[in-house]
């Protein structure tokens, strides 16, 4: 069986380089847009509430901290805004031990919003309201209620894990992965270029 010229493997190994480059580089688009999105600095902030909103530390979805409220009180981040057609998820975790009713709203940039009611049980269940962003739009806010029944209480909604996952509108290679490609080829042209006048 024949081998392949030094140039040949070369431009291969460099082939090889470049695809795992976009890779990482296409792996790399998706961001997190909510800070401390878990309440793992063991504050609300930059979370803001109107209510009874706290931390809490016993039966966390993950880490070591949540948050929990007794009532229909919200709890909320803004942040600029973010083209809905760049959003890849929002998600959070959320549990009520008397099992009753939550909601949410999702604020734009020109003032609307959309939202809707939610069902959580007693124990935690991760709801993916993406499917709701208004399209043409930019999101700048993500809002969350307790509530309040008909009983003496409490009316405890505990809440962790929150995300909003941003991406770029443009396919994963984008210009970074252009651009590390054609590197890789112009070396890779270098590299043959040099090997023939060796």
């Amino acid at each position: 069986m024949g081998t392949w010229p030094v140039s040949r493997v070369l431009v291969a190994r460099l082939a090889v380089v470049a695809v795992v480059s976009v890779m990482a580089i296409g792996a790399a688009e998706a961001a997190e847009v909510l800070s401390n999105p878990g309440f793992e600095s063991g504050a609300l902030s930059p979370w803001t509430t109107d209510g009874t909103w706290a931390i809490e530390t016993t039966n966390c979805h993950s880490g070591s901290y949540c948050a929990s409220d007794d009532g229909n009180y919200f709890i909320q981040q803004t942040f600029p805004g973010i083209p809905t057609n760049q959003i890849a998820s929002i998600t959070f975790w959320m549990r009520q031990p008397s099992a009753a009713i939550a909601s949410y709203q999702l604020g734009y940039s020109d003032g609307s919003s959309s939202g809707t009611i939610l069902i959580p049980t007693s124990s935690w269940t991760q709801f993916d309201v993406t499917s709701n962003l208004d399209s043409g739009k930019g999101l700048t806010r993500l809002t969350i209620w307790g509530y309040v029944g008909g009983g003496p209480g409490p009316f405890v909604t505990v809440l962790d894990d929150v995300s909003i996952q941003s991406q770029e509108s443009i396919p994963a290679l984008g210009w970074k992965g252009l651009l590390a490609l054609a590197l890789a080829i112009a070396a890779a042209g270098a590299l043959l270029a040099r090997s023939r006048f060796a």
